[in-house]
């Protein structure tokens, strides 16, 4: 699928790479003229919650008639509570 490879070559998916567990896509999907991408990762080492944190995961959302990378959103899940972290990569002041 060309939309991997096109998220793969993203600054947001470089900054997370070292978290990513594997190079293939946990999923991904056309939905509405969209492309979804998911890539499963790591906690982040050494955040105070990271012991807590079960399941994160790196959500690529692009065009699918020009492949634009529209959002990027780091979604944790805590195994503990219910709480849910969500970053947004690409408000990130870092980028």
């Amino acid at each position: 699928m060309a939309f991997v490879a096109l998220a793969k070559r993203s600054l947001p998916y470089r900054i997370i790479r070292e978290r990513v567990v594997t190079a293939s896509p946990s999923d991904s999907w056309y939905e509405d003229g969209l492309a979804f991408v998911v890539f499963a990762l790591t906690p982040v080492a050494g955040a105070p919650s990271a012991r807590e944190l079960e399941l994160s995961q790196a959500v690529f959302v692009l065009t699918r008639a020009r492949g634009d990378l529209l959002a990027v959103r780091v979604i944790a899940s805590s195994a503990v509570t219910e709480e849910v972290q969500v970053t947004d990569l690409l408000a990130d002041s870092s980028l």
